[in-house]
């Protein structure tokens, strides 16, 4: 069953999608990537379409009517959206159902910074929800919600890997009973839940008294955003020494070299490695 369009940015989620979908021989007519600014990196998608022979192409904007136009003359039957920054409006809505792939149960959790707000406030069970969109941001019909427990994966790389690969695994569930006509269909209240916003620069500054173990955590798997703070420090990894009750009355940090100090408050002892000393302590 491969008569279908696959939309994506080209990086990792999207990839990630991609590649999952085309192991499980759903192969898409043809890509349609997001044209993303020059970069270092390369297209993930575009690499994966190259390999796989499946034609691709680079668009401006989704809703631009040329597009619009080349889109429907494939003449596929659905569309699969994994990872885009534009808006799918009505005249590419009209076309044929699309699903997308959310990073996020809905409607509780809105918005593409679900995860970055769930690690924030210490979460371990993270989701995802593949619906059919329609004009409404994360509105639509839910066709599967997956969840997992996350709490032993730390590290940015291995923990937003597995969250998409999560994902990517319960689109195929979707494309299947799609395919054999058995999804049940459940409609999404986004009157219901909380959209979450993009964070900003304060919103990664971190309290130095939080618990040593949740901090652990919080701070390798914010490095998929950047580089959390913590006391001018600009962090760039977490190493858990100890984890347990010390006796400090108040957190204190004491520089080891001129890229890394140790952090001790009363849950433990966390080294912390950095980019830049912004602060003498």
């Amino acid at each position: 069953m491969s008569n279908f369009v696959f939309f994506g940015t080209g990086g990792l989620l999207s990839s990630i999608c991609l590649k999952e979908l085309i192991e499980n021989n759903f192969l898409p007519q043809q890509i349609f990537l997001q044209e993303q600014g020059a970069s270092v990196y390369p297209n993930l998608c575009e690499v994966i379409a190259k390999l796989n022979g499946i034609p691709f192409l680079k668009i401006q904007n989704i809703n631009d009517p040329s597009t619009i136009s080349t889109i429907n003359a494939i003449n596929a039957d659905f569309g699969v959206v994994a990872s885009y920054g534009q808006i799918f409006k009505a005249p590419l809505l009209k076309l044929f159902p699309i699903f997308n792939v959310h990073m996020g149960v809905l409607p509780e959790y809105r918005g593409a910074y679900t995860n970055f707000w769930k690690i924030l406030a210490n979460h371990n069970r993270y989701g995802a929800t593949i619906h059919l969109i329609d004009e409404k941001i994360d509105g639509g019909q839910a066709a599967l919600i997956v969840e997992e427990d996350f709490e032993n994966v730390i590290f940015a790389n291995d923990f937003f890997r597995k969250n998409y690969e999560m994902a990517a695994r319960g689109l195929v569930i979707v494309l299947k009973q799609y395919a054999a006509e058995e999804i049940q269909y459940t409609p999404i209240d986004v009157s219901q839940g909380k959209y979450y916003k993009k964070h900003t620069v304060e919103d990664m500054d971190l309290n130095p008294e939080e618990n040593v173990q949740l901090l652990h955590a919080k701070i390798n798997r914010l490095q998929f955003y950047g580089q959390p703070t913590l006391e001018g420090f600009s962090i760039t990894e977490s190493n858990l020494l100890l984890g347990g009750n010390v006796e400090l009355e108040k957190f204190s940090i004491q520089r080891v070299s001129d890229t890394s100090f140790l952090l001790q408050n009363s849950s433990g002892i966390l080294l912390l490695k950095h980019k830049t000393l912004t602060t003498e302590k």
